[in-house]
């Protein structure tokens, strides 16, 4: 894989991560808010914002990385990024609103904002990878196939777990193991069902054997009560996205070529440094804001 294809894979990696975070608020809001509230303020404040920094931040590397796909990207997908991005804005006010006056209505309508951006999302990623509800001749969205992409209840299932397993180690006193192997099931089922699918699904190795070795770890430190517990279990769920989405590499819509988009040698060369050196700024602001706000 070269330079600029990792960056990618890593930045998105980052920002689906703060998705799942995001939508394990969600999700503990919906199972008991009350119990939970004080550590929802206390964890999601210093992030809600900074989770669409990172998206615009990644939407800007994929424009300069791939310029030559911004007519295909832009004639495809401008409807549901459109879309996105509106509710995006919706959720934040309700939230915002929410936060100042203690309005049960603006908590309601968070919720449910977040439910639909999340599955819209999630649409956009699972149609993006295997291009099922898009006829590339016209240019244009089948919203039947769109909404019925067997990946898009895949990544759906996979997202939903993921997030409860987030959730549970950041708000629950008690770490459940049982919500930990369920996770690394519905991880592995997924893998499975992307090599069955797809043909040109790779998986590296030594990906899986680091993975495997933070898995481990994971488990060494949760029955350890170590500090370090929520910290890895968020690398383990980074690890597990970017063993995903860099198994495409680096195809798009289930047969594009995405190296023909890439711009010309000397752009990529700066593109890269930009970005490398942005992302590790971001990355660890991102990381220093959840670490600064965690009582381990």
């Amino acid at each position: 894989m070269n330079g600029p294809f990792l960056i990618n894979y890593l930045i998105f990696s980052a920002f689906l991560l703060l998705v799942l975070y995001d939508n394990s608020v969600v999700i503990y809001s919906i199972l008991n808010y009350k119990k939970y509230k004080e550590k929802i303020k206390k964890y999601f404040l210093p992030i809600w914002e900074v989770l669409g920094t990172f998206g615009v931040f990644y939407v800007v590397n994929t424009e300069a990385t791939f310029p030559l796909a911004i007519p295909l990207i832009s004639s495809v997908f401008i409807i549901p990024i459109l879309i996105a991005g509106l509710l995006f804005l919706l959720r934040n006010y309700f939230f915002s609103n929410f936060e100042n006056k203690s309005s049960e209505e603006s908590k309601y309508l968070f919720i449910i904002t977040s439910l639909i951006l999340w599955f819209l999302v999630f649409s956009l990623l699972a149609n993006a990878s295997n291009g099922y509800g898009i006829n590339l001749l016209t240019k244009s969205i089948n919203w039947f196939k769109w909404f019925t992409n067997p990946l898009l209840y895949v990544l759906l299932i996979v997202g939903f777990v993921s997030s409860l397993f987030i959730g549970n180690i950041i708000f629950s006193e008690k770490k459940n193991l049982i919500l930990f192997i369920l996770y690394i099931l519905i991880f592995s089922s997924l893998l499975a069902f992307l090599r069955l699918n797809y043909n040109f699904f790779t998986i590296n190795l030594y990906l899986i054997y680091i993975y495997a070795a933070i898995v481990v770890l994971f488990l060494i430190f949760m029955f350890v009560k170590s500090k370090f517990v929520t910290l890895i279990s968020l690398v383990l769920v980074f690890l597990s996205i970017f063993i995903v989405s860099s198994s495409f590499y680096p195809y798009i819509l289930g047969r594009i070529d995405m190296i023909e988009f890439l711009g010309n040698s000397q752009i990529s060369y700066y593109v890269f440094l930009i970005t490398l050196v942005g992302g590790i700024f971001i990355s660890v602001s991102i990381l220093y804001l959840v670490l600064s706000t965690m009582k381990y």
